[in-house]
């Protein structure tokens, strides 16, 4: 018999079982996919400005250091950047600034060369 696990049964898992560190990067992670598909489907124009992180927290319901999480791994990505005193600026990256972020991160893993061959692919064929 299969059983159904409830988001709110996975929120108590993973509040009561996840050292801290790794909630915040959990929560980080999913709050840069949100402000990513709100910049997506809002069609922010490169140069827009966004919200200040004080902004996000409040509006997203998490903490300051969740929200600092998730703008600079937008950042790193290029889809953000910060002015001081000012908020987010909304930037459309460069493919080629994006995978020179990834890469690192490509060749460390476990299927290296295969993974690293399928983001050729998706570069190049699109």
């Amino acid at each position: 018999m299969r059983q159904t696990v409830t988001s709110s049964a996975i929120q108590l898992l993973k509040s009561s079982t996840m050292p801290h560190t790794v909630r915040i990067a959990t929560q980080a992670h999913e709050l840069a996919q949100r402000i990513r598909k709100r910049i997506q489907a809002e069609q922010l124009a490169d140069g827009t400005f966004f919200m200040t992180e004080a902004q996000l927290a409040e509006e997203y319901g998490v903490s300051r250091t969740v929200t600092r999480e998730a703008v600079s791994r937008l950042q790193a990505l290029g889809i953000l950047e910060g002015r001081k005193r000012k908020g987010l600026l909304v930037r459309h990256p460069d493919p080629l600034r994006l995978l020179s972020n990834s890469l690192p991160s490509l060749v460390g893993s476990q299927n290296d060369w295969r993974e690293l061959a399928q983001l050729r692919y998706a570069l190049e064929v699109g």
